[in-house]
């Protein structure tokens, strides 16, 4: 399963792994989320838990590309003023991994029905969707896919995506039937938090 896989990975590369969730725990990340979480995503926290950034470590753990995945109790909902991605159905994006310590951070769609997709984005200022799922994303992550990992913004405007984030700087169009509006949505460190600003 995909857990076994990462964390066999990332031991290869000398790399501290996060001790395994219980069932229990996961229950309750779902409840306070009102969320479901897909087979995978749940293999992967039981197995591994991300990599060992717990308070006893010495240093920040991230793999050679400075990508760091993060532990099941760090998890973030996408603050609800940034939720700005209307894919399928309201979207509830969550913060999983970072690249360099917040540059950028990617996320996954979760909701209450496990019938529904599980698309991983890219955040930048605006999301760009880059896998179907967390095996895939992880998969490609183990194959170092730069082009899944960083893409291109200005490649990424293929169907489905790019969500209709309204960036002026990435040259998105609305609809006609609402007005241009510039957003940037950038990420407070100090605070953990996004901030959406309107220019």
């Amino acid at each position: 399963m995909i857990g076994n896989l990462l964390k066999t990975y990332w031991l290869s590369k000398g790399i501290k792994v996060g001790r395994g969730v219980t069932e229990k725990i996961i229950e309750q990340f779902e409840q306070k989320y009102s969320v479901r979480l897909p087979e995978d995503v749940c293999d992967y926290f039981i197995e591994v838990n991300g990599m060992d950034n717990s308070s006893d470590s010495e240093y920040w753990v991230w793999d050679d590309q400075e990508i760091t995945f993060w532990s099941l109790q760090d998890i973030t909902r996408l603050p609800t003023d940034a939720q700005l991605i209307r894919v399928h159905n309201p979207t509830c994006l969550f913060e999983f991994a970072d690249w360099s310590i917040c540059a950028h951070t990617y996320a996954i769609h979760l909701s209450n029905n496990l019938q529904e997709p599980n698309p991983v984005y890219v955040l930048y200022d605006q999301p760009i969707q880059i896998a179907n799922s967390f095996t895939e994303f992880a998969l490609e992550y183990i194959k170092t896919n730069n082009d899944i990992l960083f893409p291109d913004p200005r490649n990424s405007r293929r169907a489905g995506q790019v969500d209709p984030i309204f960036v002026g700087q990435a040259g998105l169009s609305p609809p006609a039937d609402r007005p241009q509006v510039n957003l940037r949505l950038s990420w407070k460190q100090q605070a953990r938090e996004f901030q959406l600003s309107v220019e």
